[in-house]
């Protein structure tokens, strides 16, 4: 590991100037000749500061071609279930416009941001002597650098868009800057590089976006960073283990994604039971409204109908219903038909003394009922409390 260059401070001091700038003024740039030429000067010339600041080296890592290759499979798979998971969500029209000159135009603006910025940061990080504070100082203004701080006031004006932003946007930047500083740790600025530019591409290409809410983009950002790192993490220990030829036992130590990977799959598909991925999802209760048969803190396994079985369901059957942008889980009371064979349903919560004001539609139906599970909601009705306070 290369000495610290004195020259480097000076790279530290502008992107410090720089935060400073973007904290305090941050209209200033989202202005068009900010986004179309200043901040690629900005980049470009400290990118070009950084390439003679550390003596025109190349980088140099074993294994590199392994640990890029690991990355060029992750955001392939990362990029076909983002969009595949468009066939569960739905589909929007991307904000970006389609002609050749919009196209380059943005390709402009992204594309060569992106590569002098993963570049500065590999030089940083090679210039550190892996000195922890360095480490944390790098990945910190990067991190901050990423965030908009124009909206940040709107994002934390209540408790629930807070948890919101914190969930899909700040833990995600987070997260991922933190994989990229580990990428320029153990190998340069390609891996980081390729991924980046690879999702900006789609997103500037593409006509369609998955109309993905909050909780689901967060989650599946989280888990593609973490098992990206598993897995570069693997390929680095194991290449040192190959080149000291060590046959200690502290040696073999290391994270096997073989073992590691499937409990990720495990945990991510449990994530994604909750979110309602599949037919079944569970939901927590809130209220007291269906004393006896359940209470607040416990959870309810909702079955996802189908309009048909909808149009089924009678008397006394548990349902999940939505109500002004509320989910409530009560009982039928009453099933009607119209003369023009329309149905709709009266509920009533087991614990109330009349049946609910208003009529359910089949289209605020989420779901039945199935089954109970004592308490394993009380996790959701506190982060509910919380949030309401």
């Amino acid at each position: 590991m290369k000495k610290i260059n004195n020259k480097i401070w000076v790279v530290y001091g502008i992107l410090i100037v720089y935060l400073f700038l973007l904290i305090l003024f941050p209209s200033v740039f989202k202005q068009g000749i900010y986004t179309k030429l200043i901040q690629q000067i900005l980049w470009f010339g400290l990118a070009l500061y950084c390439y003679y600041a550390s003596e025109k080296e190349s980088f140099r890592n074993r294994d590199k071609t392994g640990k890029i290759q690991i990355v060029v499979i992750f955001t392939i798979i990362y990029l076909m279930i983002y969009f595949v998971l468009g066939l569960l969500f739905g589909y929007k029209v991307s904000p970006y416009s389609h002609s050749i000159t919009a196209i380059l135009s943005n390709i402009w603006v992204f594309i060569p941001v992106i590569i002098f910025q993963e570049y500065i940061r590999a030089v940083l990080v090679r210039f550190t002597r892996r000195n922890d504070t360095l480490l944390v100082i790098i990945f910190l203004l990067f991190s901050l650098i990423e965030l908009n701080y124009g909206s940040l006031g709107a994002s934390f004006a209540t408790k629930e868009s807070a948890f919101k932003y914190v969930s899909s946007t700040l833990l995600p930047i987070l997260t991922k800057n933190a994989l990229f500083t580990y990428f320029a740790l153990v190998c340069d600025y390609l891996p980081s590089m390729i991924f980046r530019v690879a999702v900006m591409a789609a997103n500037i290409l593409l006509p369609i976006f998955p109309d993905l809410d909050w909780f689901v983009t967060g989650l599946l950002e989280l888990a593609t960073y973490v098992i990206m790192f598993i897995s570069v993490n693997y390929m680095n220990d194991l290449s040192k283990r190959v080149a000291v030829r060590s046959s200690s036992r502290k040696a073999q130590r290391t994270s096997n994604p073989k073992v590691t990977i499937p409990l990720l799959v495990i945990l991510l598909a449990f994530v994604c039971f909750v979110a309602g991925f599949f037919t079944y999802r569970p939901i927590a209760i809130v209220s007291d409204s269906m004393v006896p048969k359940f209470a607040r803190g416990d959870a309810v396994v909702v079955k996802k109908l189908s309009n048909k079985e909808k149009k089924a369901l009678k008397k006394n059957d548990i349902v999940q219903y939505t109500l002004d942008g509320r989910t409530i889980v009560h009982r039928i009371h009453k099933k009607i038909v119209d003369e023009n064979g329309n149905i709709t349903y009266q509920t009533k919560g087991d614990n109330n003394n009349a049946p609910d004001d208003k009529i359910v539609t089949l289209k605020q139906i989420k779901g039945k009922v199935t089954f109970v599970v004592p308490y394993a909601g009380w996790p959701s009705v506190l982060i509910y409390d919380f949030l309401k306070e």
